[in-house]
């Protein structure tokens, strides 16, 4: 199963040490396999707490993809493509709805449409965004991640 992880997964993860062991396995395994973006390392260096900050950076339990959509001021070269802004059913659009402090979340849903089988993010009102657009990508919280990971 391919899962993508929102920064705020991160945070559970640093938390949670026997969940996190588990998911090392699983993904060593190949059981699992975790994504993560450009997006995510960024909101990962932006965590002011600087100890907070060098936890959340040793999780190296993910794969590196680029986004498929590429937005000025936010994506990187190299690391994003120059995709429609629609995968899936999902639209940057309407998740991002013009306003800036949603882009970050708007580009990692229409990845995870495009390269993931599921995102997983404790950000309720973008589960709801997802559900609302498209009905092949699922969306999960901490907890049914955790009961996925616990079930293998």
């Amino acid at each position: 199963m391919r899962i993508m992880i929102d920064t705020n997964i991160y945070d559970s993860l640093i938390d949670d040490n026997k969940t996190l062991k588990l998911v090392e396995q699983l993904v060593a395994e190949g059981l699992v396999k975790l994504l993560t973006t450009h997006i995510q390392e960024d909101e990962v260096e932006q965590t002011k707490a600087t100890d907070k900050r060098e936890k959340l950076k040793n999780v190296s339990i993910t794969n590196k993809i680029g986004t498929s959509v590429f937005v000025i001021g936010t994506s990187r070269i190299g690391e994003a493509g120059l995709g429609s802004g629609t995968e899936n059913g999902v639209e940057f659009t309407r998740i991002q709805k013009f306003n800036s402090k949603h882009t970050n979340d708007a580009i990692i849903a229409v990845t995870t449409a495009k390269e993931a089988d599921v995102l997983v993010t404790e950000d309720t009102k973008l589960r709801e965004k997802i559900k609302a657009q498209s009905t092949t990508l699922e969306t999960w919280d901490y907890k049914q991640f955790t009961d996925y990971i616990n079930s293998l």
